[in-house]
């Protein structure tokens, strides 16, 4: 699971840690039943055969989820919602938000109908209210073979344009562009059209068609459609009535030990003698402080405390289960209860942080926590509490602590058996959740997210690493992103291969093999890396946590750019074999992929696979340019607000003053002809005419995300054809670039602030340039806009 996107989660903490996210007042309701159980060692045990979303009691408190519109841009869709008490999970969980627990988006509808029993062929449309987000274009994108239908084969989108035809002005849609035969036309072709494959089937009447009238709609994955994450779970049909034990991913193994609730304290007014006894050996608590986390309150905690079963001995010398006298703490947040902090990431924050205290032993979909204790009859109840949590490729918020309940789920008495899942420290799971975030990543998260930590101050120093920075066109923290898309997290292990160049791991993001010679040194650099690296050569498993310990996120990113700078080199010396020209655009992109993935040797779009089969250079690269292009504009927004975050000098003011004085415009904003070229072409920026050696200011105050220094002479490609340059980020994604700048004159570095009027380098004409002159440039949200209209005063 794809945890460490440190530079995503922060550019949505300004966003979300503020009002953001909230929770309604909390609104309990009765318990209703509890869930199908079965028996496990002599305890009472969920019956994940049997259970499904629809067969779950209703959720007892009101609740919300709200997210600010700036992170709704970064992740293309809404996930706020609110509920009321009585809800059920089926109405408030969206698919967005199962995809890293269940793979719920994974499934079809024939697959769902099997599995739920439903007959797909007595529903209409209607009953899949998804399809009312799609278009006709969306549609045919969403299921592939639908474009090789013609389009009065398919009634409802005939239905759709025929009547659309009547509405749409005659120059838009021009029947004789169609040869007089428009309902033959493919749907493919139909689709491409700007007008027509605009179209949305929320302008039909769904309920009078049926699924069989779209071909193939059942068989593709939901995770094809048009903003399939917002799917309300009970709005997709049949999915509420599948068995957990069904579902893609199945995390609900039943391992572990059983304990014997022995005695029951507190509860009532009548019995309060547990409040003044200090909890000594708690196993409860969360993935965020422990699991053997004691009772906070002053008063004193209500509790269950166990015992092994059949032990009979005094100190727990004989009890292998470790269970002797310890305690299960009531969660909640009032007098004998407990909360502690819990989530990860931005949505950590959601809640003030905190969660019940209780065990994850079924895993981490859901949490148990002991909602009420009575000592008087020696009983005991237990409710189920769920979260929310929120990642795709580019954008991960994270997980909110277990607030969503409770739901009914067990009660106990005294002498009975309890599940408790394993014994390990780790909340009853066999292992700490794979998405949970290190100390110091969680620790950057609540110091600008404002949550219980709030007052930590530490930095790993990875924040902004790669944004901003570029080498030879290619934008590296999009290349980054792209990559990990592929490979993993920064913490991900590969599987342990061996071959010419020796025996190791693939490590952390770009799966730089562990028996490279600039990794070993790294690894060796670190205390306890020479052990770590005789365990990796061993073969031995590795977990996440080592990774980033003896490989950290900053090491990682060093040997990336090192390593892409040759790779790009190479790349761009090398001939196109389609074009005959050298490798350009996102055809360069596929190249450094073939190279990242088989080598200096890789054949150019060769068909060799690696030890899985699953990806040859050709695939590898191919997916590389994908991601790469999807990344850059996500890069470009979460960059912009990632290095405006955290500065304390060079505010900007928002009125630009001229860079060099009262210099003249040479070459405006917009089309001109090229000085070079002799082409008209499109002029992103203005150029000013000046001597060599003229200081070059800060138009406004900012923050320095990107400088290229080391360029030399003119008339070439160096930086891109800027030469010599720098980035200001001015927050709100405004940004400008100082370009052609002298070598050796730039004494700023990226990550440093700097106020309107510094000197930030002199005028030269390094780079694609016919003489000296400073080019001027301002982008917003990554498109360049004419400088002048922010003004030329001091």
């Amino acid at each position: 699971m794809r945890w460490l996107r440190l530079l995503t989660l922060l550019v949505l903490i300004v966003f979300l840690a503020l009002p953001g996210i909230l929770l309604l007042p909390a609104r309990a309701i009765a318990a209703e039943a509890s869930l199908p159980t079965t028996s496990y060692q002599g305890a009472t045990v969920p019956d994940f055969a049997q259970i499904t979303f629809s067969s779950f009691p209703a959720i007892q408190q009101a609740g919300a989820i709200q997210v600010s519109g700036e992170a709704i841009g970064l992740l293309g869709y809404n996930p706020s919602r609110t509920w009321e008490a009585g809800a059920s999970l089926g109405e408030v969980f969206m698919l967005g938000d199962t995809q890293s627990v269940f793979g719920l988006q994974s499934f079809n509808l024939s697959t769902l109908a099997q599995l739920s029993g439903l007959n797909l062929s007595q529903l209409s449309l209607s009953n899949f209210p998804l399809l009312a987000q799609q278009t006709i274009a969306s549609l045919v994108n969403a299921i592939p073979t639908l474009g090789n239908f013609q389009l009065g084969q398919v009634q409802p989108l005939a239905d759709l344009v025929n009547q659309n035809l009547t509405q749409l002005p005659l120059d838009t849609v021009n029947l004789k562009d169609w040869g007089n035969n428009l309902f033959a036309t493919p749907l493919s072709v139909v689709a491409s059209s700007d007008i027509l494959g605009a179209l949305s089937l929320s302008n039909l009447p769904l309920e009078h068609y049926s699924f069989t009238q779209i071909p193939e709609l059942d068989q593709v994955p939901l995770s094809n459609f048009k903003n399939w994450q917002t799917a309300v779970l009970d709005d997709v049909p049949g999915l509420t009535q599948v068995p957990f034990a069904q579902f893609p991913l199945n995390p609900f193994q039943i391992l572990g030990v059983v304990a014997l609730h022995d005695v029951t304290y507190g509860g009532d007014q009548a019995h309060q003698e547990s409040w003044q006894t200090p909890t000594q050996f708690s196993i409860t608590g969360s993935d965020r402080v422990g699991f053997h986390h004691n009772c906070q309150q002053a008063r004193g905690c209500d509790y269950l405390e166990l015992n092994a079963p059949g032990y009979s001995g005094f100190g727990g010398a004989n009890d292998p289960s470790g269970l002797h006298g310890a305690r299960w703490i009531r969660g909640g947040k009032d007098g004998g209860e407990q909360m502690v902090s819990g989530g990860y990431g931005v949505l950590g924050q959601l809640n003030g942080g905190m969660e019940p205290t209780g065990r994850l032993p079924f895993g981490p979909a859901f949490k148990v926590v002991l909602t009420e204790t009575d000592e008087s009859t020696g009983t005991g109840q237990f409710g189920l509490y769920f979260r929310v949590c929120i990642r795709d490729l580019f954008v991960d918020l994270g997980c909110t602590p277990y607030f969503i309940g409770p739901i009914p789920f067990l009660s106990t008495k005294e002498k009975g058996l309890i599940f408790v899942g394993m014994a390990d420290g780790n909340g009853g799971m066999q292992e700490l959740p794979p998405e949970m975030l290190p100390p110091e990543a969680q620790e950057i998260i609540d110091q600008y997210g404002g949550g219980q930590s709030g007052q930590r101050t530490s930095s790993s120093g990875v924040l902004g690493k790669l944004c901003g920075t570029h080498y030879q066109g290619v934008n590296f923290e999009a290349l980054a992103t792209a990559f990990s898309g592929i490979e993993g997290d920064y913490g991900s292990p590969g599987s342990f291969v061996c071959n010419a160049d020796g025996c190791g791991r693939g490590l952390g993001r770009y799966q730089y093999m562990s028996y490279r010679d600039d990794v070993r040194a790294m690894l060796r650099r670190k205390p306890g890396g020479s052990s770590f690296l005789a365990k990796v050569d061993s073969g031995a498993a590795i977990a996440s946590s080592e990774i980033l310990k003896y490989f950290p996120p900053e090491s990682q990113n060093q040997v990336f750019e090192s390593d892409q700078k040759r790779n790009i080199d190479q790349a761009k010396r090398e001939i196109d074999p389609r074009t005959g020209k050298p490798f350009a655009n996102y055809r360069l992109i596929e190249r450094i992929g073939q190279i990242h993935f088989g080598g200096p040797g890789a054949g150019i779009d060769g068909g060799i696979s690696d030890t899985h089969g699953r990806l040859t250079l050709l695939t590898y690269g191919q997916e590389l340019a994908q991601n790469y292009k999807k990344a850059q504009q996500q890069v470009a927004n979460k960059c912009s607000q990632t290095n405006a975050v955290g500065s304390t000098t060079g505010k900007p003011t928002g009125k630009y003053g001229n860079p060099v004085g009262n210099a003249p415009i040479t070459s405006p904003f917009g089309e001109r002809v090229h000085p070079i070229y002799g082409t008209r072409r499109f002029h992103a920026g203005i150029d000013f005419g000046v001597s060599a050696g003229t200081p070059v200011k800060a138009a406004d105050g900012g923050r320095i995300i990107e400088v290229v220094s080391s360029c030399r002479g003119e008339n070439n490609d160096c930086g891109g054809g800027y030469g010599n340059y720098v980035v200001i980020d001015h927050g709100n994604g405004r940004r400008t670039l100082y370009g052609h700048l002298q070598t050796n004159s730039i004494p700023w570095s990226q990550g440093q602030s700097v106020g309107k009027g510094t000197t930030i380098g002199r005028v030269g004409s390094t780079g694609r340039s016919t003489g000296p002159h400073l080019h001027f440039e301002t982008q917003v949200n990554g498109q360049p806009v004419n400088p002048a209209q922010y003004g030329f005063n001091w």
